[in-house]
């Protein structure tokens, strides 16, 4: 087992332990136990109905994809989400990312494996979508790596931290517009191809809003080798119409 590893089952143990000490509450209706509970996830919407057989997002009234049509070059085979972006979900997101409520990924992880298993396809090593040193220094953490992580000792496939990484800082997503956000991340990721060649790459994240950042992903891993990219993220935005 890796120093890396042994780390991380550390921590995840502490926190298991403090909910054991401290059972947190449901961000949903204030039940203990959980910090969504079973009712209130079941509850959460989910992309259902006629869904693009590539990115999975739910289609617009005339059958069209404004995702796929809107990238250029599509690099992923498939993509898949567990939640629709909205809501508790959206909140807990949001917690998960930006108040350090970590605890949420192991939620997040049942939710990505629930998904891995209806996608019916295998990889070789799963990978966080990654972010910036900058960043990662200001948050204090990536939010996908937890949650990739806790997705690969579910499931006991391979994992790296580091055979995908973001080369330069850039404009928060979110703080732009769509047609910006297609050209944002350009280039700024680049994979370490003895880890990716020839392999099938599963690339968990968060949310799934233009497909930029997993297309982006999926380009810097096809040209370092890997033979197929997956993507699976917590929650997807609705598409327009």
């Amino acid at each position: 087992m890796s120093a890396e590893t042994f780390g991380f089952q550390a921590v995840s143990f502490g926190w298991r332990l403090l909910w054991r000490l401290f059972p947190p509450c449901c961000m949903g209706c204030g039940a203990p136990g959980a910090e969504i509970c079973e009712a209130c996830l079941r509850s959460a919407e989910r992309p259902v109905g006629k869904t693009c057989g590539r990115c999975g997002k739910t289609l617009t009234g005339a059958g069209v994809c404004p995702l796929c049509s809107g990238l250029e070059t599509i690099w992923f085979e498939r993509v898949r989400s567990a939640f629709v972006y909205a809501g508790l979900i959206r909140e807990a997101i949001h917690a998960f990312k930006f108040e350090r409520k970590l605890g949420l990924s192991f939620l997040f992880a049942d939710a990505v494996f629930s998904v891995y298993l209806e996608m019916k396809t295998r990889v070789d090593i799963v990978l966080p979508a990654p972010i910036s040193r900058a960043r990662r220094a200001e948050r204090g953490y990536n939010q996908s790596a937890w949650v990739a992580r806790t997705f690969s000792l579910k499931t006991g496939l391979p994992y790296s931290a580091t055979a995908l990484q973001k080369t330069r800082d850039t404009a928060h997503q979110a703080l732009l517009t769509e047609a910006a956000r297609r050209t944002n991340l350009g280039g700024v990721f680049e994979a370490e191809p003895s880890d990716i060649l020839g392999k099938s790459v599963l690339v968990v994240d968060d949310v799934l809003t233009t497909g930029t950042t997993m297309n982006e992903c999926a380009r810097a891993l096809k040209a370092a080798g890997a033979a197929s990219v997956f993507g699976i993220t917590i929650a997807a935005t609705k598409n327009r119409a």
